[in-house]
């Protein structure tokens, strides 16, 4: 055995046996034992990002949808907060019910005059039939009514109205539209006869201007007209 000899520590030929040989002009390689494990490349799977960013969206919509009840749960109560005192329904014209006498004075009311009283505004009035400083005769008229005062005594008279509405039941005035007037000329309630008949007196008076009309009114002062 040669001691010398040499050896590959690949493939454990020997060297010198192979440095005295002539081979070919052909240049060999040594392959390792070692081989390392050849692992396959990971392939790009786009799914798992689809289905990251699809869960992304659900949890962003989700915190905006919370924030936006939340919010507007906030804004009911203070909008609540804020009405707190309910809406007073409004409540119609308070009217007497027509021909209700207000007043009257037995004394003056005992005779066989009449008074024909045509409201023919669009407004209640309250009529007053005056003797000296009394109203010895007050009734509501509704708006667009007649009424006939009956019964009245011979004299000299004076015939004062207002009109108005929402009469108020406490003060005895009407609340909205107030306007007060008196006629011009009184009224001479004289009973007539003759050899066989006797003739009350009576009138016709209409609150509103009408063509044709004689009888003329002037405005008088709220105190004046509730004085009575």
């Amino acid at each position: 055995m040669n001691v010398d000899a040499k050896f590959c520590k690949y493939c454990g030929g020997n060297l010198n046996e192979q440095e005295n040989q002539t081979y070919p002009q052909t240049q060999q390689t040594h392959t390792p034992i070692y081989t390392p494990v050849q692992k396959p490349k990971k392939s790009f799977n786009p799914w798992g990002w689809i289905i990251a960013g699809v869960v992304l969206l659900i949890f962003i919509g989700a915190v905006s949808d919370d924030n936006t009840s939340t919010s507007s749960s906030g804004s009911t109560y203070s909008n609540s907060a804020l009405n707190t005192e309910p809406e007073t329904p409004s409540r119609p014209d308070y009217s007497l019910p027509h021909g209700t006498v207000i007043k009257e004075s037995d004394y003056y009311i005992s005779g066989e005059g009449a008074l024909e009283i045509s409201n023919g505004t669009r407004y209640d009035a309250v009529a007053k039939l005056i003797k000296g400083n009394t109203a010895v005769y007050s009734v509501y008229i509704g708006a667009n009514r007649d009424y006939t005062i009956e019964g009245i005594s011979d004299g000299y008279y004076e015939l004062m109205f207002a009109q108005g509405s929402d009469w108020n039941t406490v003060t005895k005035q009407f609340n909205k539209n107030q306007s007060y007037s008196t006629f011009d000329e009184t009224f001479d309630f004289i009973t007539t006869e003759d050899d066989y008949y006797y003739y009350p007196p009576g009138f016709e008076v209409t609150l509103n201007p009408v063509v044709g009309g004689t009888a003329e009114t002037s405005t008088v002062d709220p105190s004046e007209f509730n004085k009575y």
